[in-house]
């Protein structure tokens, strides 16, 4: 590029404003410390959510299989014969509506 400035101007562009660039002093050294600085604000923002849901797709399984355990003991202490009596819609009637 010519010694006019336009590599600045093109990092002005790319970097979304020309004051930016001027308040870190002109210099391809602050330039690179604003891209790196926002090259890092978003790797860690992306890191931080993926962890957050990570966690949270653990709790969610953790309370779904508790869950499925529950209902799974409630329908096994019906008696046999009555599961043999009964149609589906009966055996949700019954769980739901509670002991």
């Amino acid at each position: 590029m010519a010694a006019d400035g336009g590599s600045w101007r093109l990092l002005a562009a790319l970097g979304g404003s020309w004051r930016l660039l001027a308040a870190l002093g002109g210099s391809w050294r602050g330039a690179t410390r604003a891209i790196c600085a926002s090259n890092g604000l978003g790797l860690a923002g992306t890191l931080l959510r993926q962890t957050m849901l990570a966690a949270l797709i653990h709790l969610t399984l953790k309370r779904m299989s508790d869950i499925a355990g529950h209902a799974l003991h409630r329908v096994q202490r019906f008696s046999t014969d009555w599961h043999t009596g009964s149609f589906a819609g009966e055996t949700v009637r019954k769980i739901t509506r509670g002991p």
